[in-house]
C-alpha cells in the first residue's frame, strides 16, 4: 500500500457508529494497516472493466476470525476497507 491513501468515503466508513458509538467491520483499528506486508495481493477486474488490486490479511477482530481486505484503485486510492468474518 506504499503511496496509497484512503478516499473520503472510506474515512467516513471508519468512524464510530452514530448510535452504538462502536466501530463496525469497516472501522477496524488503523494499526492493522501496519501488517499489510504480510498479506496476499491479487488483481481483480470490476464490473466497470477497471483492474484493481485486492489486498487480504488474515486475522481477527471483535472476537471473530476472518480477513481484513482493502481494494486499491489504479490511482492509488483505497475505496474499500473491510473486515470479513469467517462466521
Amino acid at each position: 500500500m506504499n503511496g496509497a491513501h484512503y478516499t473520503p468515503k472510506v474515512i467516513n466508513d471508519m468512524k464510530l457508529h452514530p448510535i452504538t458509538a462502536r466501530p463496525d467491520f469497516h472501522g477496524f483499528p488503523k494499526i492493522v494497516d501496519n501488517y499489510v506486508e504480510l498479506g496476499h495481493l491479487e488483481s481483480l477486474i470490476g464490473r466497470d472493466g477497471i483492474k484493481r488490486t485486492k489486498l487480504t490479511v488474515r486475522g481477527g477482530y471483535q472476537g471473530r476470525d476472518g480477513r481484513f481486505e482493502w481494494i486499491i484503485e489504479p490511482d492509488q486510492t483505497i475505496n474499500h476497507r473491510l473486515f470479513l468474518s469467517n462466521q
